[in-house]
Formats: structure tokens, C-alpha cells, sequence
């Protein structure tokens, strides 16, 4: 039967009214019943050319769902426009966008919704590694521990081959023996990444110093341990052979050093000076841990090793330590 054939026979049975309300309940997910009501088709070629909608195919198509196949699978198409027969629509794809100003008449049309895809939001990312508080450490894996020992502290330690590229060495120690408050009081950094041996030392109280970089043993910088202001312009206070350099971060409250290395690691260490009654300590960040190559073994307590030893209180400290503030101490973090 020819289309136009098809439509007229439509319109002219009393039952096409139900049928066409039948048809508007049939819309399913990603599809719109047209909000003007308007058909983009028309009776005949001339008129749908005057309405300037142009179809991209039509034809008879088995169902309703047909039709909307028809549409998803041709690039651009966003409109379709069919008639119900018995058994069988006449659909008519437009493009997308196409605006329809033709007649409801015995037609009907369905646009097709915008998809809304809703990009999940990036997870933010993990913490630094560092060391604060009792010291307080965050590792590279994101398991949070304090130390509950005295004594020299491996932070990190980067290998390969054998070779020792980046030694971080915390000492951490308490106001007294076996108690539960304990301060990073010297960072050390050495191994081929730097050539030489770089130390960061609170000052003493009665020093009027905030800390003392010392490389290879020589002091190259001491701020005072009051009235810290962040510098202007960028202050370099030593630099070796393209290898790293140390750059001062001080601010209001802490003042403080970045170690920045070749190989995109850097590391902060720094006097917090919040609270004057705290005890002189330094807190350590290290940045760029989970970028290191595979070929690299990230070791020490903010890296990859086990840190159980350090975890532990010393058998010989048996007493029940009092509970110390989460803002006291040192922090080690590492990203």
C-alpha cells in the first residue's frame, strides 16, 4: 500500500485515536514526546520540502522500537516522525535539532533526548607521605601509625641495583625516656640523587635559631626562631650541580625548607611554631613517592617497608604513656 495511502486509511478509522495514545505511552528511556506536538513529517514530499525538514530515510518500519533503531543508528539523527498502521509504522528520521512545524493530523513525533553523561568527579588524591605528630605518619599506601620509639628513623629509602639513591633519615626522640611524646629534632638526606649530605636541625629554645641546614656539614642557613615572614621573591639558599636545591617556604606561623631533587621528588621540612610551648620539632613531607619508576624499590616507614619495630613501645617502657593531642608533635607524610 502506498504511504500516503497508509496515512489517509489511518486517519479515516474511528480506533486511530486510541491507537495514537497508545503509541504516546510507548515512549522508554532516551526519548521525548515532542513538547510543540508538531509532526516533521508531512502528506507528501512538497510539503515537507516547504517545511524545510528534509527526512534522512523513511519507510515502513516493523514497530515503534524499529523506528528508534532506525534513528540510533544513523549519525546525526536526533527526530522521528511516524504514523501507526496495523502492525506496522511509517517512520520518517529527521536530523537532530530539525524544529517541526507541520500538523498532529494522524501523525505523531518523538525527539530524542540529549544523553547526560555525568562524568564522575576525580577522586581526590591520596594524602602526602610525611611525618607529624608522635611522630604521626602517613606512608605511600596510606596506612597512618605513629612511632613509639626513640632513636634513628629510616622515612625513606630509594634503590636499585643496590645502589642507595635517596637516604631519609628522621632521629626521633622524647622530652624524657619512655614517654609518650616524642619530635622529629633532625632530618637527614643523602645518596646519589644528591651527592652530598644535607641535615635540617631544630634549634634549641635558648639558640634564638628556628633550625640550621647544614650541607655536608656546613651551616648554609638559620632562620630566626621569631618573627618569620614569607620571603618576596624566591630564595634559593643553595643549589648543586643541577642535581637539587633548597629553596625557603617560610610563612606567619612555621618557617622552613623544599628540597627539590632532579627526579621530581621534593621534600619539605619544616618548624611549626603555632603554639610557643610546643616542643622545638620539625615536620617532614616528602612529594613524588608514586611517580618513581617501577625499576626504583621505595623502602623506609613512608615507603613500602614494614614499620611494626617502630609501632611498638621499647620493652623496657612499660608504663601506660598518657594520651598525647593529635596537633602535638612531628608529622611524615609522603605522596
Amino acid at each position: 500500500m502506498h504511504p500516503v495511502a497508509a496515512v489517509i486509511f489511518l486517519a479515516m478509522r474511528p480506533s486511530f485515536a486510541l491507537k495514537m495514545q497508545s503509541y504516546v505511552n510507548e515512549t522508554s528511556s532516551g526519548w521525548t514526546n515532542s513538547a510543540d506536538g508538531l509532526w516533521c513529517g508531512g502528506r507528501d514530499a512538497v510539503t515537507r520540502k516547504n517545511q524545510g525538514n528534509i527526512a534522512l530515510k523513511s519507510g515502513w518500519a516493523t514497530d515503534v522500537a524499529d523506528c528508534k533503531q532506525w534513528c540510533d543508528n544513523w549519525a546525526g539523527c536526533g527526530v522521528v516522525s511516524l504514523t501507526k498502521g496495523t502492525g506496522e509504522v511509517y517512520c520518517e528520521i529527521y536530523a537532530e535539532g530539525t524544529q517541526c512545524s507541520g500538523f498532529r493530523g494522524d501523525g505523531y513525533t518523538m525527539v530524542k533526548s540529549a544523553v547526560t553523561t555525568t562524568t564522575p568527579a576525580p577522586a581526590p588524591p591520596p594524602p602526602p607521605a610525611g611525618a607529624k605528630g608522635d611522630p604521626h605518619l602517613l606512608n605511600i599506601k596510606g596506612e597512618r601509625f605513629n612511632v613509639q620509639r626513640q632513636g634513628s628513623a629510616p622515612l625513606v629509602k630509594i634503590t636499585s641495583g643496590g645502589d642507595a639513591h635517596l637516604e631519609v633519615m628522621a632521629l626521633v626522640e622524647g622530652v624524657k625516656q619512655c614517654q609518650k611524646k616524642m619530635f622529629i629534632t633532625q632530618v637527614n638526606s643523602s645518596g646519589s640523587w644528591l651527592e652530598k649530605n644535607v641535615a635540617v636541625i631544630v634549634g634549641e629554645e635558648q639558640s634564638g635559631k628556628s633550625f640550621s641546614v647544614l650541607v655536608d656539614g656546613q651551616e648554609v642557613w638559620s632562620p630566626a626562631s621569631t618573627g618569620s615572614v614569607a620571603p618576596a621573591t624566591e630564595n634559593i639558599i643553595f643549589n648543586h650541580a643541577k642535581k637539587f636545591s633548597i629553596h625557603e617556604i617560610s610563612a606567619k606561623a612555621e618557617s622552613g625548607i623544599e628540597i627539590k631533587t632532579a627526579y621530581e621528588v621534593k621534600m619539605k621540612i619544616v618548624r611549626p611554631q603555632h603554639r610557643p610551648s610546643t616542643t622545638p620539632h620539625l615536620n617532614f613531607d616528602i612529594d613524588g613517592l608514586r611517580n618513581i619508576q617501577d625499576s626504583f624499590m621505595v623502602g623506609g616507614l613512608l615507603g613500602k617497608d614494614d614499620h611494626s619495630f617502630w609501632t611498638t613501645r621499647n620493652e623496657d617502657c612499660s608504663q601506660q604513656f598518657a594520651r598525647t593531642e593529635e596537633h602535638e608533635g612531628s608529622f611524615a607524610v609522603a605522596k
